[in-house]
């Protein structure tokens, strides 16, 4: 079951190595994540889940990525983000950008936020920048 006050992390499957490093770095960080891959259990209605993660995450992390922007899914849980910082402010959005992708990509309302350039960055360091901004911006967890 997700965690209130979570980090959601937004991929898709063809980005699945740098989200799943970057959920274990968060989490070696005592950073709450929920990564659908680590966080779903057999049996468990996916669907259900990310659901259940999108209403209770209070920071969602973005890996927009060439895949990331063609993908109905990824776009749907930007949407979910998107309207729930429309209405509550102790939401907060971060896209980063992975190699290929740059902030003109990204749909419309989401390059209204502010974005990590990780093209170059591994995700350890992504993880420290993210964890560091956290920290910076009081989210709560």
């Amino acid at each position: 079951m997700p965690e209130k006050n979570s980090v959601f992390i937004s991929s898709t499957a063809q980005d699945g190595k740098i989200a799943t490093q970057l959920a274990e770095q968060l989490h070696a960080r005592g950073v709450p994540v929920f990564f659908d891959r680590h966080e779903i259990s057999l049996g468990a209605s996916w669907q259900d889940e990310i659901e259940k993660a999108l209403e209770g995450a209070s920071t969602f992390v973005f890996l927009v990525s060439p895949n990331f922007l063609q993908s109905k899914w990824a776009l749907f849980e930007s949407g979910v983000a998107l309207g729930r910082a429309a209405k509550e402010q102790d939401v907060t959005l971060i896209p980063v950008m992975l190699p290929g992708a740059t902030p003109g990509d990204m749909p419309s309302p989401l390059r209204s936020w502010q974005a990590i350039d990780a093209k170059h960055s591994t995700p350890e360091q992504l993880a420290s920048q993210l964890a560091e901004a956290f920290q910076r911006t009081a989210v709560r967890f």
